[in-house]
């Protein structure tokens, strides 16, 4: 919604929630070896959607919106393609 409603710094927003998420995609099939690109994102999608449902039950009334899902599991997402192009690079 902060994109549609060009609310705030809406961009600085958006890249931001991709960036925090890069690491999550690349290290996750580190972590677990039997990953693929469905399981990294629907991971990362469970877990962008868990930290929104905790700020909207929060204390500190912390604003919840949908953009952060999307773009929480765009990094994800990135992050994997950055794991297979590595991993790929690099193997024997």
């Amino acid at each position: 919604m902060d994109l549609i409603n060009k609310r705030g710094n809406y961009m600085r927003q958006i890249i931001l929630n991709i960036i925090m998420t890069i690491p999550f995609g690349f290290l996750l099939p580190l972590v677990a070896k039997k990953m693929n690109l469905i399981k990294v994102v629907l991971i990362t999608m469970t877990f962008s959607l868990s930290i929104e449902f905790f700020q909207f039950f929060s204390i500190t009334y912390r604003a919840t919106d949908i953009t952060d899902v999307i773009t929480n599991t765009l990094g994800g997402l990135i992050g994997y393609c950055l794991y297979k192009l590595f991993h790929s690079l690099f193997e024997y």
